[in-house]
């Protein structure tokens, strides 16, 4: 049997969503099939004088640097790796890319990832607070990591071309490998006819939780008796105190309490709702999917690759918006084809968005790899 060194920077006692659910369930598959040194939480501090002079730079108006990958951090994590992997591993596999990119391995490496860098940093903060060449240092790094790559595994069809567009990677050593979920296959759908809109919202305003009341309001003048339930962060107190409002709490699944209303809450919803601005490939659409839940979401970054319009759910126009979200919600409780819809969302979801089919995926790839590197 193979040893690999499996290194991320988050640990393995995580069992949340998002990428803390993507590493748990690459980490406990790959453990099945290969003897596997665990090496994280790989986290040091941030580099706090870089820090402080980059927001003391962006409060007078002008570009810092991206301290996180900072080249002293970076050279930090790289000694950490130089002190924890198995030197005798036949190779290594890294969630993720960005925190690895100051560290050359000495043996075929393998990368999982739903993003670059400048994709994360046009997402999730203002590329016009950063200076120029800090990010182009970030860049040419991990440019050159993923190239030197045995095989570099995507969420998602869109992951890839994007990474093209913005790295210029024409490599053959970049495949889609997809996306699970990180719950149990229910053995049946157990909805039974309530009209339950859930919205997941991690964040409330980029996940969408204002739109999705709002949306909720118009709907309800039709549909009286449907309610919007809320999981995830504390909605406003407006929204709390609305009729038809129920909000059941950041539900985690490794509280066994809390896990049991998350799955009763899954069995009872009749639409995910996800009016999105910032996911790849949300882990939601995939675990509502195995209930037999279909979602509503933009055609936006992989989401298109899970959702088949009309048939598993529904995908709504970017920017997503109260019109074109309560359009879908209404076209969905009036649809004569509701029944059929959870019946394809569970099945599609079953059979193409499971973390086994992904690690399959990834392990024939690897297995190629290295026979071919011999």
């Amino acid at each position: 049997m193979r040893t690999i060194n499996y290194i991320s920077n988050l640990s393995q006692s995580e069992m949340s969503g998002g990428w803390s659910g993507v590493n748990l369930a690459l980490y406990s598959r790959l453990k099945r099939l290969f003897n596997t040194n665990y090496v994280g939480q790989v986290d040091p501090p941030y580099d706090l004088p870089r820090k402080i002079v980059s927001k003391a730079l962006r409060k007078i108006g002008l570009p810092g640097s991206f301290h996180f990958f900072s080249s002293k951090r970076l050279s930090t994590i790289s000694n950490i790796l130089l002190n924890s992997v198995d030197p005798s591993a036949d190779f290594d596999f890294y969630l993720g890319a960005t925190p690895w990119v100051g560290y050359k391995p000495h043996r075929p490496y393998f990368v999982y990832l739903d993003a670059s860098f400048i994709t994360y940093l046009q997402l999730y903060h203002s590329v016009a607070d950063f200076s120029q060449k800090d990010i182009k240092r970030i860049i040419a790094l991990e440019k050159a990591w993923l190239s030197n790559a045995s095989a570099v595994f995507f969420s998602s069809e869109w992951a890839i071309g994007d990474m093209q567009r913005n790295y210029g990677l024409l490599n053959d050593n970049l495949m889609v490998a997809g996306v699970g979920a990180n719950i149990e296959i229910p053995e049946e759908d157990k909805w039974s006819g309530g009209i339950n809109f859930l919205a997941m919202v991690t964040d409330f305003e980029r996940k969408g939780g204002r739109i999705s009341f709002e949306a909720f309001k118009i709907v309800r003048e039709s549909v009286p008796h449907a309610r919007l339930v809320f999981v995830g962060v504390r909605p406003p107190e407006d929204i709390l105190n609305s009729d038809g409002v129920d909000y059941r709490g950041f539900l985690k699944k490794n509280d066994p309490v809390e896990k049991v209303l998350l799955l009763d809450t899954y069995s009872e919803s009749f639409a995910n709702l996800l009016p999105t601005k910032g996911d790849l490939t949300p882990i939601s659409i995939s675990e509502l999917g195995y209930f037999g839940c279909p979602s509503i979401a933009p055609s936006l970054f992989g989401i298109p690759e899970m959702i088949q319009d009309g048939k598993t759910g529904y995908l709504i126009d970017s920017p997503p918006s109260v019109a074109n979200l309560s359009e879908a919600m209404l076209k969905l409780y009036y649809s004569d084809d509701y029944r059929t819809i959870r019946e394809n969302v569970r099945e599609k979801s079953i059979e193409n968005l499971n973390w086994d089919s992904v690690v399959a995926k990834i392990t024939n790839r690897i297995s190629s790899a290295l026979e071919s590197a011999i």
